[in-house]
């Protein structure tokens, strides 16, 4: 999958030298890097010799155009099936790949948006003197989605249609949005998907109004530069008139500024581009939807803007206050005169008050969505790659194995497909050196996940005799090495195990989560149970068992091996522990991948490979004494399997029944790889005490 950067540059190599290296520094190999050279005066060509990468495509030129024509040109020169435009000043953040990795090889969405960095350059903006990097969510769909997710098309719409209304609810930035190079082709006769004074903007409203599929990634992937003689730059210093003439862009589409002469007011040119933008958008995307841009609003917009300069910034003129004036309407004079008599009172009383006054009326309006702003603590800096740098170190740091430290990758992009508690996704890294599986990060809030978690709780105890033979298999396991005694079980669930346990002469104790299963287990049958969801935190020091006992629940304990080893430390000498957990490396987790019922994304932190337990136990003090994925209950997770993953993804089309006779097909069928010993979908490990007990 080729991935095309568009960096349109006029100017400023210095910046250009840093973007690309961002995206050099990559692990993604079909890349396309296109440098449309603005008419430049400096030396771009032999920047280009020098790096010598025929993944750089450089085209210049002739004569200097306008910021849209040079996207376009950039966009032209394209060979890539996704597409991402950059400024010069902006980067790639170092994670870049693996955010968009799994849904380009998958999904294959027409569009994937993409959460940002902003990285302000020293000396650039009076409020931020020493700049800054700072994670921006400014679209309202990234406030509360921890997790990746797609935007329905109803929902994409509605934003699009938000532009016309001048409601800045989601970035506008092309950085935002990597592109499907075949669904930026269905533009290509309306003109092509950078149109109008900001080309952003209008490639933003056609994205969201025509996308049949768009994936949010709310992992800030790129990083949006603001760096000095930008467009940024101009807006925030005030220096607007120097911010167009840098875009060059205010020639285009003079018809349609012509015909909105009668609505154009003196005040925010933004706004004003914005109007002119959004006019072409609609006429060009949308002709026929019924949909009109708000003029009022625009127009309401303005007024704020005028009285702002001129009781904020200390700008204003005769001319074009006469010129406004003439324009109004006589109801806009009459709230004009309403705005300005209230600002005007609150300068008499108090100086101060006339900007919180003017505040409340651009709120009052709601342009923008309230953007959560975190600041980042990367030290002394004077560029974009200092900040890509630190983001680097950082990046590194989370992503190495919680266990061992160890750097990992990424192997897969999991969502809640058993439960679905939640629409968020999860990636899971594996560790390059001791193979652990692990989910990346850490959901905050495990508890959440597992509000549909369902248990067969009996209404009486009668008959549970019966039903606890079903795990004879697990004390057959136990017998060998030990036949009674002192028995911890952690996640026992409804206690069939430990009651059969019980009856064959050991005395169980148990650690369960689930509230309702401990009323059962201690009210019921009168089991010694501890409700807590922290195994760790309910060993005493003078615990000591003869068997430990973890069936399907390792992988739901956050840092389970601080867990293993201070249980080893209580288990007395010749003692087993024993356990069974999904296997990563089964013939249906390499089939299914993300899909994998097993997974159980989030429920199931981690996703441990059998050799992973032979080498940690030593230092526990234990010695593996059997594994095997060919147990009564990994064979019976086998067609468990199957049937959750024709349940989760056709569920909506088959019965229950239907499903349960596929799924015994599947099992059947898949039987001769399935019963392969280390393929099945599940194993049971057994491990014996060898040290003395610590005492």
């Amino acid at each position: 999958m080729k991935i095309s950067f568009l960096i349109p540059s006029k100017n400023r190599l210095h910046l250009l030298r840093l973007a690309v290296s961002t995206i050099l520094a990559q692990d993604w190999r079909d890349l396309e890097i296109v440098v449309s050279d603005n008419a430049s005066s400096e030396d771009y060509h032999s920047y280009i010799a020098e790096i010598s990468d025929p993944r750089i495509v450089y085209y210049r030129q002739e004569a200097p155009v306008s910021v849209t024509e040079n996207w376009k040109a950039a966009l032209a020169l394209s060979t890539g099936d996704y597409i991402l435009m950059l400024g010069d000043d902006d980067a790639l953040a170092p994670n870049f790949s693996e955010c968009v990795r799994p849904f380009l090889s998958s999904d294959k969405p027409d569009v994937v948006f993409l959460a940002a960095y902003h990285y302000c350059y020293p000396m650039v903006l009076d409020a931020n003197p020493s700049g800054y990097l700072a994670i921006v969510r400014n679209s309202e769909f990234l406030l509360h989605n921890p997790g990746p997710f797609c935007l329905t098309q109803s929902y994409a719409r509605e934003l699009a249609a938000s532009i016309l209304d001048f409601r800045y609810r989601f970035g506008f930035n092309a950085q935002y949005f990597l592109l499907k190079a075949t669904f930026v082709k269905e533009f290509a006769a309306k003109g092509g998907i950078y149109q109008s004074p900001y080309p952003d903007t209008f490639a933003a409203f056609a994205t969201f109004m025509h996308a049949r599929s768009v994936v949010v990634v709310p992992t800030e992937a790129v990083i949006i530069g603001i760096s000095p003689k930008s467009f940024g730059y101009y807006y925030f210093s005030n220096r607007h008139r120097e911010g167009y003439e840098f875009l060059n862009n205010e020639g285009l589409n003079l018809d349609v500024r012509e015909s909105l002469l009668r609505t154009i007011l003196p005040g925010d040119r933004n706004n004003t581009n914005w109007l002119v933008a959004a006019e072409v958008a609609r006429r060009v995307i949308a002709p026929c939807s019924g949909l009109s841009v708000n003029v009022d609003r625009y127009r309401s917009l303005q007024i704020i803007s005028v009285l702002r300069d001129r009781y904020l910034s200390g700008i204003s003129s005769g001319e074009a206050d006469l010129a406004l004036m003439e324009k109004l309407t006589a109801g806009e004079v009459a709230l004009f005169e309403l705005l300005e008599t209230a600002i005007k009172t609150a300068v008499e009383f108090d100086g101060a008050l006339a900007g919180r006054v003017i505040e409340a009326m651009r709120e009052r309006l709601a342009q923008f969505v309230p953007a959560e702003v975190t600041f980042l603590d990367i030290g002394p800096h004077k560029d974009v790659g200092d900040a890509f740098a630190w983001l680097a170190r950082k990046h590194a740091d989370q992503a190495t194995c919680p266990y061992c430290g160890e750097s990992s990758r990424q192997q897969f992009v999991a969502r809640d497909w058993n439960q679905k508690s939640t629409t968020e996704a999860f990636a899971y890294r594996q560790c390059g050196s001791c193979g652990l599986t692990f989910i990346n990060p850490m959901p905050e809030d495990l508890h959440k996940y597992y509000v549909h978690e369902q248990y067969d709780i009996p209404a009486s105890g009668d008959n549970f005799e019966l039903r606890a033979q079903s795990q004879g298999w697990k004390l057959d396991l136990l017998k060998p090495f030990v036949t009674r005694g002192d028995l911890l079980e952690v996640g026992p669930a409804t206690g069939e195990f430990a009651t059969l346990a019980r009856r064959m002469g050991f005395k169980p104790t148990l650690i369960e989560m689930n509230r309702e299963c401990c009323s059962f287990l201690r009210d019921v049958l009168e089991h010694n149970v501890i409700e807590s969801d922290a195994p760790l935190g309910c060993l005493h020091e003078d615990d000591i068992f003869d068997a430990i006992c973890v069936w399907q629940a390792i992988e739901h304990i956050p840092k389970f091996w601080e867990f293993m080893a201070e249980a080893a430390r209580h288990l007395r000498a010749g003692g087993v522990f024993a356990i069974s957990t999904p296997n990563p490396v089964s013939f249906q987790a390499q089939l299914m991948r993300a899909r994998w019922p097993h997974a159980d994304a989030p429920r199931h932190l981690y996703l441990v490979p059998p050799k992973w337990f032979e080498h940690a136990c030593r230092a526990w003090g234990l010695r593996v004494v059997k594994v095997t994925t060919r147990d009564e209950g990994s064979i019976g997770l086998n067609y468990y399997g199957w049937f959750l993953w024709l349940r989760n993804h056709l569920g909506r089309y088959l019965s229950h029944n239907r499903v349960s006779k596929i799924a015994a097909v599947l099992t059947n069928f898949f039987k001769p790889w399935e019963i392969i010993e280390g393929k099945g979908c599940s194993y049971v490990l057994v491990m014996v005490k060898e040290q003395p007990v610590k005492t």
